[in-house]
């Protein structure tokens, strides 16, 4: 399991940019140098996976994320997490406005 640190990142600078559609692409590089490396590489092959983000009302490319397997192996797993509390946080707030809705129905 990848052991998680606390980073502080100034986010002052960045600019929040939409972007409705995801374009995804792998480039891969296969460098067989030698006997020992032939193995190697065909079971970890060296290389990148591209996220080029759109706007497609503005029909522009918004940003362009270069980044290895691992990373977005990890985008992965911190997307997912991140869908399942969403998810989560979505059912809580429901029942609280059911709640909320049966207490106002209520003429007893």
């Amino acid at each position: 399991m990848v052991e998680q640190k606390q980073v502080n990142i100034d986010l002052k600078r960045t600019v929040p940019i939409f972007s409705d559609t995801v374009l995804v692409a792998n480039v891969i590089k296969n460098k067989p140098e030698e006997e020992k490396n032939k193995k190697k590489n065909k079971q970890n092959p060296e290389g990148f996976i591209t996220l080029i983000f759109v706007d497609s009302v503005a029909q522009q490319a918004v940003s362009r994320i270069v980044m290895p397997k691992i990373t977005a192996e990890n985008l992965v797993k911190a997307l997912n997490t991140n869908l399942e509390n969403f998810g989560k946080d979505i059912k809580l707030d429901n029942k609280d406005k059911e709640k909320k809705a049966e207490r106002k129905n209520y003429l007893g």
